[in-house]
């Protein structure tokens, strides 16, 4: 009985931890594609996904450069 509430207990963590990973991690790589800092190229618009090849968020410009990373 014990085990199975800290099997349980681990398997929730890890999913409350993932999500709130993948939601700062969204907001976060938002907030830093999508500014222009000063003598930066100034992209029109951005595409937001999640990229498996390499893993981590990933930024598409209509420029066609990318940008990927675990944790922006």
């Amino acid at each position: 009985m014990k085990l199975t509430l800290v099997a349980t207990a681990l398997v929730l963590g890890v999913v409350i931890l993932g999500a709130a990973y993948y939601r700062v991690g969204w907001s976060r790589m938002e907030s830093e594609c999508g500014a222009n800092p000063p003598g930066a190229p100034d992209h029109g618009s951005v595409a937001f996904s999640w990229s498996w090849k390499p893993v981590g968020f990933h930024c598409s410009y209509e420029d066609g450069s990318e940008k990927t990373s675990l944790w922006f």
